[in-house]
């Protein structure tokens, strides 16, 4: 039987207190800058994006610095993922979304570590979740704030099965959505998060 149409949020993004790891960013340019772009989804050359990560912490294990997960958020909540996670993200519709490869260094932000990772930037965007038919979200500006990780259920129109299969969402801050197929694949490939934090969302005709 085929499997019915779904669509995902997850919490990947915002479960700071999970999903956060102690990796900064450098960059050519003020760093506020590049920051004020990745929060608005605005496509950046690479010139303007990190041009490295580096420990935050001083004594973390060589276990731990070794052992990250495949998806994480670095300081300012800067998505980063491992290049086991981006071979995957390859074979999906992305639409804008940007990588960056870069370097990762110590704590003295000048000895090089074996490990790369990308800062992933996810510039996809759909306007498909109906506030006025989702629960468990308040008004926040001209959007809406998720009220808390476990409750409330985002109702989409249709049109979210179509396009990028990774995307945030016009009404929504703090949830980035995936297409089902492509949260399947996660599962399927054993890609690692914290906490991923999935929650199905109610589609409607």
């Amino acid at each position: 039987m085929p499997r019915k149409p779904a669509v995902w949020s997850s919490t990947l993004t915002h479960n700071t207190t999970r999903n956060s790891k102690p990796i900064g960013q450098t960059s050519d340019r003020p760093l506020i800058d590049y920051i004020n772009d990745y929060k608005a989804g605005r496509t950046v050359a690479a010139e303007d994006a990190p041009t490295s990560l580096f420990l935050k912490v001083k004594d973390l294990t060589e276990h731990e610095k070794c052992h990250f997960p495949d998806a994480f958020v670095g300081a300012n909540r800067i998505l980063i993922i491992s290049p086991a996670f981006h071979t995957l993200l390859q074979k999906f519709d992305l639409g804008p979304t940007q990588f960056f490869d870069v370097p990762l260094y110590e704590y003295d932000r000048t000895t090089l570590r074996p490990e790369r990772y990308f800062v992933m930037q996810v510039n996809a965007v759909k306007d498909a979740v109906v506030p006025e038919e989702s629960t468990g979200i308040k008004p926040w500006d001209d959007k809406y704030l998720p009220l808390d990780f476990s409750q409330g259920e985002f109702a989409v129109r249709s049109a979210a099965l179509d396009g990028p299969d990774l995307w945030w969402d016009a009404n929504i801050i703090e949830r980035l959505f995936f297409s089902d197929r492509l949260k399947r694949a996660i599962k399927d490939n054993r890609i690692h998060a914290s906490v991923w934090g999935w929650k199905k969302c109610r589609i409607l005709d």
